[in-house]
């Protein structure tokens, strides 16, 4: 009996050793990943999607009132 549990003790030490080394791994690759892509963003240039599209040019004023009168009378 005294046997039998010290063998699970050693099983399981093991299998949360191996899980550890799993997620440590996991985290490395992810740390790198994060890194990359923040070093990639500081690169290039940030254009926003306006920006993008010529949204800012020629943009009409927004009035609630207009847009209450229009729909009205739809």
């Amino acid at each position: 009996m005294v046997g039998a549990s010290y063998g699970l003790t050693i099983f399981t030490q093991t299998r949360y050793d191996l899980h550890d080394k799993k997620v440590k791994n996991v985290r490395i690759s992810i740390a790198l990943i994060t890194l990359k892509l923040l070093t990639l963003s500081s690169v290039s240039i940030q254009v926003t999607k306006e920006q993008e599209l010529n949204l800012n040019q020629n943009r009409k004023k927004f009035d609630i009132r207009e847009e209450y009168f229009v729909r009205d009378t739809l």
